[in-house]
This record gives structure tokens, sequence and C-alpha cells, in this order.
């Protein structure tokens, strides 16, 4: 896999998959490449990309960007998903969304008696964990995502990314 310049061969190296795109000012990703704050449809592009794309109008009212941006924000905050990852580089903060994705089926006899935790399972049965996070959350300059695979759920994956976004946040004046 080769990442910003960088090899990773995850046969050896189980660190997970890391990608930094530059996201236009106000605007942050959704998953299906729509910039949400300035309501732009939107083709995420690598950090070293230094052509401007135009984008259209996706028509959102102001108020549901308002709802989802505000619901990106909390995962961050006490009581939320990725709480334990929270930055703050100088007044500069993250948003962002953790996921999980089961790689195993649970059959109708496990659900009965009980299903496995992460834990009991095998390192190749278990979950992977995703997050992807936007920064500063006053004005979007960055988005990254990470996939730890078999890490059975997000947090890995979000304290990766808030690694990398402290470092990113870092460089901005």
């Amino acid at each position: 896999v080769s990442m910003a310049g960088l090899q990773y061969d995850r046969t050896v190296d189980r660190r997970p998959a890391l990608q930094v795109v530059r996201v236009p000012s106000s605007g942050i990703l959704n998953e299906k490449g729509c910039l949400l704050k300035s309501n732009k449809r939107v083709v995420p592009r690598l950090i070293a990309d230094t052509k401007k794309p135009k984008f259209e109008s996706m028509n959102f009212q102001p108020k549901n960007i308002q709802y989802v941006l505000n619901g990106l924000e909390q995962v961050l905050k006490k009581g939320g998903t990725a709480a334990g990852s929270a930055i703050n580089v100088n007044g500069m903060r993250m948003g962002g969304k953790t996921g999980t994705s089961q790689v195993r089926s649970i059959s109708k006899k496990e659900r009965q008696s009980g299903v496995l935790t992460n834990e009991q399972l095998k390192w190749q049965m278990r979950n992977h964990g995703l997050f992807v996070g936007y920064a500063p959350t006053d004005n979007p300059r960055f988005a990254v995502c990470a996939v730890t695979e078999h890490t059975g759920g997000s947090g890995p994956a979000a304290r990766t990314v808030a690694a990398v976004m402290k470092e990113l946040l870092k460089g901005l004046k």
C-alpha cells in the first residue's frame, strides 16, 4: 500500500492505513465526497494536489448542515464515542465519526448462547475500527481517515487520526 510516498506492506506491518486530504476552507467531507459546511459536492484529493477544482452546490439547508456538524463535534466531547481522542492545538479542535466493520457472521446458535466478545475471538475474526476526523472544526482544512484492522473497535483508529491531526495543526499559523 502506498500513501503519500510511504510504502507499507500490511502482511508485515499492522499499522493503520492513512490518507490525508486537503479540504477546501469551510468544509467537512462526508462518506459520499460531499462537502457539508460549504454545501458543495467534492472529490477528495491528496494533500500534495495543488489543483483547485470547482465544486457544485449540494443545496442542503443550512440548519441541516449545522445539525450534522454539531454531531461530529460531539463525538470528541465528554460522553462521545471518541472522547478519549479529543485534541486541542492552539485552540483548534477536531470533529469526526467513529465506525466499526464486522468481519464475521454471527450464527443464530451463537446469538442464543451469547455473542463472543472481540477479546474472546482469534485476531483475524475481530472487527475493524474506523475513524474519519477533520480540523479545525471552525474552519476545516484537513480530513484524515484511519482503518485499523482487527482491533475490535474504533479507538485505535481515532487515536491514530488524532496524532496525525495534531501534527497537521501544528503547521497552521
